[in-house]
């Protein structure tokens, strides 16, 4: 029993490193720099085909959530964005160099003045988005 306790100690520590890392990958408010997702996320592929109807989908959600920032052709230009401290990305240039995996982690997590919509979207609505955000 007691060689069994150390074990399990380097094994929540080790856990618990992982995930301050995995946090660590999204800057918190006020800060810049490069914003990826962890790799074995941003390699994960879309289970959601992109079908019409999917695609349909995500264009209501993103109508709804997210042109007011990022602007109704992804350009990062919406209505709200000159009040942002920062202007938000444009979804049809940085899109196409981001893997869908990465795409449906930032649109979960959040970041700066964007929220992270992964407690309020449904795992399927946010690849739901990532399909419409292709298709712009």
């Amino acid at each position: 029993m007691k060689s069994i306790i150390p074990a399990v100690s380097i094994l929540m520590f080790v856990a618990g490193a992982h995930a301050a890392d995995i946090h660590s990958l999204a800057p918190g408010p006020g800060q810049g720099g490069r914003w990826s997702a962890p790799c074995d996320l941003a390699v994960r592929p879309n289970p959601v085909p992109p079908s019409d109807e999917s695609v349909t989908r995500g264009r209501e959600l993103y109508g709804a959530h997210c042109s007011r920032c990022h602007g109704e052709g992804g350009g990062g230009d919406g209505p709200d964005s000159a009040s942002l401290p920062q202007r938000p990305a444009s979804l049809v240039r940085a899109g196409v160099r981001q893997s869908e995996g990465e795409l449906a982690w930032k649109i979960a997590m959040g970041r700066n003045a964007m929220p992270g919509w992964g407690g309020q979207f449904d795992e399927n609505e946010i690849w739901d988005i990532v399909n419409y955000l292709r298709r712009l």
